[in-house]
C-alpha cells in the first residue's frame, strides 16, 4: 500500500522538471494515459504480491500529478489570488492522503 504513495512523492521532482520543460497541457494528459496502463494491467495480471508491487510502483506516477497542477494553477491567477487558488487545489489533493 505504501509503494504507490512513496513513488508519487519521489516522482514529483522529475515530473515537475518535465512540466517546466514541456508544459502542463502536454504532461498531464500523458501522465493520465500512462497511469491507465498499469491499472488495466493490474486488473488482468494480478498473480501475486510481486505483480501487485510492480504495478503499484507504476501507479505511483499518478500521485505526482500534484507537481503538474501547482504551476498550472499558479499561471491562471494573478499574484494576489495565487495563495487562495493553491490552497483550494491543495485541499482537493488532500483526498489522496485520506483515501488509504
Amino acid at each position: 500500500m505504501a509503494i504507490p504513495v512513496v513513488m508519487g512523492s519521489v516522482m514529483r521532482i522529475p515530473i515537475g522538471i518535465i512540466t517546466d520543460r514541456f508544459g502542463a497541457r502536454r504532461v498531464f494528459p500523458a501522465l493520465m494515459v500512462f497511469s491507465a496502463l498499469p491499472l488495466g494491467a493490474l486488473a488482468v495480471w494480478n498473480q501475486g504480491f510481486w505483480s501487485l508491487a510492480a504495478f503499484g510502483f507504476l501507479l505511483g506516477f499518478a500521485g505526482s500529478s500534484f507537481a503538474i497542477g501547482v504551476p498550472f494553477v499558479s499561471r491562471w491567477h494573478a499574484g494576489g489570488g495565487q495563495g487562495a487558488a493553491l490552497g483550494i487545489y491543495g485541499m482537493g489533493m488532500g483526498g489522496t492522503v485520506l483515501a488509504p
